[in-house]
């Protein structure tokens, strides 16, 4: 008569076995886990990087007097005697301060964009170029047309 059940030898066989196997599976998952986490960090810069550009075309198209780069920093005069420097901290954050009056009364100060590698303006002529680098080296880059003379347009009421 046969006993149904594991033998103690066939346990152990499979305990090894298996003791062998989850430290191996636990490798791959980190692994896994990793390159997750680095493509999601990638996914986000790019993201911050094209948002951080298109805010600043935005800046620079909407009632923009005189635009001034001046180390690297982005000097934006408003029609409205307001002004926007744009540039990058020591703290490698990409910020933008608010000016309300010719004076250097800042009214604000906000993060367009953390954990970049570098920040660079370039004006040739009538063109912005403005290159991004993120710390998991996306680069970004783009040009803005300026105009010449700002007319603001009238309001028809």
């Amino acid at each position: 008569m046969r006993k149904k059940g594991f033998t103690l030898v066939e346990l152990i066989a499979v305990l090894t076995i298996l003791g062998i196997l989850a430290p191996l599976e636990y490798i791959i998952i980190q692994k896994d886990f990793k390159q997750f986490k680095q493509a999601a960090i990638n996914d986000i810069g790019d993201f911050y990087s094209d948002e951080a550009l298109f805010f600043i075309g935005y800046r620079i198209e909407n009632n923009a007097k005189e635009i001034v780069i001046d180390s690297n920093k982005l000097i934006i005069h408003k029609c409205d005697g307001t002004r926007d420097e744009i540039y990058m901290t020591s703290t490698e954050r990409l910020v933008i301060d608010y000016y309300y009056d010719a004076t250097n009364n800042k009214l604000s100060t906000n993060n367009v964009m953390l954990d970049i590698r570098s920040f660079q303006i370039k004006k040739k002529s009538n063109t912005i170029y403005v290159k991004i680098e993120t710390m998991g080296g996306q680069i970004k880059e783009k040009c803005f047309s300026i105009k010449k003379e700002y007319t603001p347009e009238k309001v028809i009421s």
